[in-house]
């Protein structure tokens, strides 16, 4: 929590992408839809919610 609101998580995942983009022609990426946070820094990159998918096994859901 110390660290929260530095950018850090920002500056870091710019970085990854940047990488991954340079080695692929694009990125796709699963995040969990109660990670506010994460979702947050992933939309300040570009992202864009495409759709939603509920994993599961055996008829429960995976968390």
């Amino acid at each position: 929590p110390e660290f929260r609101g530095l950018g850090l998580a920002t500056s870091v995942c710019s970085a990854l992408v940047e990488e991954a983009l340079r080695l692929c022609k694009f990125c796709i990426l699963w995040v969990d839809r109660d990670n506010f946070a994460a979702r947050r820094v992933y939309e300040k990159l570009g992202f864009k919610l495409t759709g939603h998918v509920l994993l599961g096994f055996k008829g429960r859901r995976i968390r």
